[in-house]
């Protein structure tokens, strides 16, 4: 699906990557973009407020009881899952699939 949000390449060091994909399996995130946009916003809120947050980005209620149900799951369930929502041409973002 195509987006007109600007698009802007990042290199990371592979340390860096590890630590992105880490954090976007911890949170069941369908997508390595929004991953990094919440971790963005994250880090964002973290120096508007004066200091380092490490908390979890701000979610609507729905997404994070979703969220809540998804930690509870074994890795091997939630890779399913991850795959279903793929194949299905889901997004947890956008909560479309594809007709």
């Amino acid at each position: 699906m195509a987006t007109k949000k600007p698009r802007v390449p990042v290199t990371l060091e592979p340390e860096l990557l590890e630590q992105v994909e880490a954090y976007q399996y911890q949170y069941g995130i369908t997508s390595l973009s929004k991953a990094i946009r919440q971790l963005v916003r994250v880090g964002i809120g973290s120096l508007e407020g004066g200091g380092v947050s490490r908390q979890e980005p701000e979610l609507p209620r729905q997404e994070r009881l979703l969220l809540e149900a998804v930690r509870e799951l074994e890795p091997v369930q939630k890779a399913a899952l991850l795959r279903v929502l793929e194949l299905a041409g889901g997004s947890a973002e956008t909560g479309q699939t594809r007709e």
